[in-house]
C-alpha cells in the first residue's frame, strides 16, 4: 500500500503545468530515492514515460549554420 505522501507526489507529478511539473517530478524522484522500502516503479513509469516520449519527439536543437571552430577543422 502506498503512503499518502507517495500518492500525493504521484498525483502532483501528473499535472500538466510544465513549470510546476519539472519541480514535482524532481520531488517524486527524491521520494523514490528515500523510500527504498516500497516499490513504486510502475506508478513512476506512468508519470515519466509520456514525458520522455514528448521530449524525444521535440524538434532538434538548432545548429549554427556552417560555422566551425579552428580546432574542429584540424580534426
Amino acid at each position: 500500500m502506498l503512503t499518502a505522501l507517495v500518492q500525493i507526489a504521484i498525483r502532483e507529478a501528473k499535472r500538466q503545468n510544465d513549470g510546476y511539473r519539472q519541480h514535482s517530478v524532481k520531488c517524486l524522484g527524491q521520494i523514490c530515492r528515500a523510500r527504498d522500502d516500497i516499490d513504486i516503479s510502475g506508478s513512476v513509469l506512468e508519470v515519466v514515460e509520456p514525458l520522455l516520449e514528448e521530449s524525444s519527439q521535440a524538434e532538434p536543437m538548432d545548429v549554427d549554420g556552417g560555422h566551425t571552430s579552428a580546432k574542429a577543422d584540424e580534426l
